[in-house]
């Protein structure tokens, strides 16, 4: 494997000689605005218990808490960061865990390195959160939303920009209550904040969770994600 740039500020996006046809969007799942890439190439490349043996960072590119970007392995080999998926793919990653934790300088440094990587690729780059193909939740932000994805994860052509994320903040918890029966993005965002399976349908087993979360957090025990409910998961509001 080649880290050769590794920890050199990521400026610019230079197609690599291998194919790519996919990039995965992630986050690091710590709360600490001071990680930095050597740390999670220490993370990936120690011994376990400590690490997890692999030759070094999984990841590509690594955007710190104040939206810096920097190389992590080499886009000429592929990635270990998507089971299944690294053949062909580049893996970004953010620092953060919880919604509150990112910035939106992180947010604006992830849609200009993705459109350099579209660009580079004629338009028809498809860009994934990681948990579209794995039972994580991982990213815990919506990256479509970020980037201004359709359906399938294509940028659309024109139209608005992708809304700021106290903006998104502010769309979501304005939102009618959310609850059992209900099957739409709004639950699978509910279920990335709760940490548990990411599909879209408010069920039994989502309601059990919320009512839970809502226990903890000295909220009324409804299993209904109302306003409330939706500023503790996001971090927002009083």
């Amino acid at each position: 494997m080649s880290f050769n740039s590794l920890g050199k500020p990521f400026e610019r996006y230079e197609r690599p000689g291998r194919a790519i046809n996919r990039v995965f969007i992630h986050c690091d799942a710590s709360s600490n605005p001071n990680l930095t890439v050597q740390d999670i190439h220490r993370m990936h490349s120690d011994p376990p218990p400590r690490g997890r043996g692999w030759s070094g960072i999984g990841y590509h590119i690594y955007i710190d808490h104040d939206g810096r970007a920097w190389h992590g392995r080499d886009l000429s080999t592929a990635g270990a960061h998507t089971s299944g998926y690294n053949t062909g793919s580049i893996g970004i990653c953010l620092n953060g865990l919880h919604l509150a934790d990112f910035s939106e300088d992180q947010f604006d440094e992830l849609r200009r390195i993705c459109e350099q990587i579209n660009e580079a690729h004629g338009g028809g780059m498809r860009f994934s959160e990681h948990n579209d193909v794995a039972n994580k939740a991982c990213p815990v932000f919506d990256a479509y939303a970020v980037l201004g994805l359709d359906s399938k994860g294509y940028m659309a052509d024109g139209g608005r920009p992708p809304p700021s994320t106290i903006q998104m903040i502010q769309m979501t918890v304005n939102l009618a209550q959310v609850g059992l029966g209900d099957r739409h993005g709004d639950v699978a965002m509910i279920q990335r904040l709760l940490e548990i399976k990411a599909d879209g349908i408010f069920g039994p087993q989502t309601e059990a969770e919320v009512k839970e979360y809502q226990r903890n957090q000295g909220l009324a025990v409804d299993g209904i994600v109302g306003r409330a409910t939706w500023e503790r998961l996001l971090g927002v509001g009083t």
